[in-house]
């Protein structure tokens, strides 16, 4: 009697190569030389991986904000022009974000957490967030401080830490705390 071997697949021998085709040349090149070379130390298949990712985690997101356009009140029912029921989604979106942060930030220091946001929101190093803190503070943080706060953040999934880079990768937050809509 022969024995049947169950054979499992394995990530490895899942791999496969990708080629991109009709790529522009200067969107390649601004790619690499604005999140491949600084965040991935020239990784172009890390950082292909890692957006492949980030775009499956935010997918839910973005996918009820199209539905939400798509069948919701703002086309379906008030007969808006798309680009006007994005725009309204969009900020109702940023709304709800803005609820979000408010309640995060009820009893915490809300002065160094958004110097510590703000600064994460455009990918920032542990010196140039202790900074922001220290600007916005204006007065010497020890870095105790600066470390409750990152990790307070990290553990409400807020921030992303990547090789000692903190970033901000909610698009709508991002938004937000780049646009100073919250202060």
């Amino acid at each position: 009697m022969k024995k049947k071997l169950a054979v499992l697949a394995t990530e490895d021998d899942l791999l496969v190569d990708l080629t991109l085709h009709n790529v522009p040349a200067f969107l390649l090149t601004e790619f690499a030389e604005k999140i491949v070379m600084p965040y991935y130390k020239g990784n172009i298949n890390a950082a292909i991986q890692d957006l492949m990712h980030k775009a499956l985690a935010e997918k839910d997101f973005f996918l009820s904000h199209i539905n939400a356009i798509r069948s919701g009140n703002n086309v379906a029912v008030r007969k808006l022009p798309h680009k006007k029921a994005l725009e309204e989604t969009l900020s109702e979106g940023t709304k709800i974000v803005k609820d979000e942060l408010e309640h995060f930030l009820e009893g915490r220091d809300r002065q160094a957490y958004l110097a510590a946001l703000k600064a994460a929101a455009t990918p920032a190093r542990w010196t140039e967030i202790k900074g922001a803190v220290e600007i916005a503070k204006a007065s010497t943080v020890n870095d105790a401080t600066v470390y409750r706060i990152l990790e307070n953040l990290k553990a409400a999934m807020i921030i992303q830490e990547k090789e000692n880079v903190y970033r901000v990768d909610d698009p709508m937050l991002r938004t937000l705390l780049l646009t100073s809509q919250v202060t």
